[in-house]
């Protein structure tokens, strides 16, 4: 995105020009964000393909250890860890579609434009 046109035009015909002030990224995702002279912000968010991209598997990492001394029926056993993923990071090792959200905010505050559909 950086220095980039996204394709957006406000209800005042100004095409947004979106510089990249941003980037960062989680377990499942990863997040640009980027403002336009005109003070109008964006939000690009990607959900990683857990399920199908080998290399996508490095960023999901455990999110807590949790020891484990007793097994589902409350009797002692050898002691182990477990790890423990967020929620979406298992929907998505489990196959669920990864998503794409763009949101734009206006420089009043007000979103613009706010789409999520699978990511491509």
């Amino acid at each position: 995105m950086a220095n980039s046109s996204y394709p957006s035009t406000n209800a005042m015909g100004h095409e947004h020009k979106f510089k990249t002030t941003i980037h960062a990224d989680g377990c499942h995702w990863y997040m640009t964000q980027g403002v336009c002279a005109c003070r109008a912000a964006i939000s690009v968010t990607h959900e990683r393909d857990l399920a199908n991209d080998v290399w996508s598997l490095v960023w999901a990492e455990p999110t807590s250890y949790e020891l484990v001394n007793r097994d589902a029926h409350g009797r002692y056993c050898t002691p182990h860890v477990v790890e423990r993923r967020c929620d979406r990071c298992d929907q998505l090792l489990q196959g669920a579609s990864p998503r794409r959200t763009v949101v734009i905010v206006g420089a009043d505050g007000k979103i613009e434009s706010e789409t999520t559909h699978a990511a491509t």
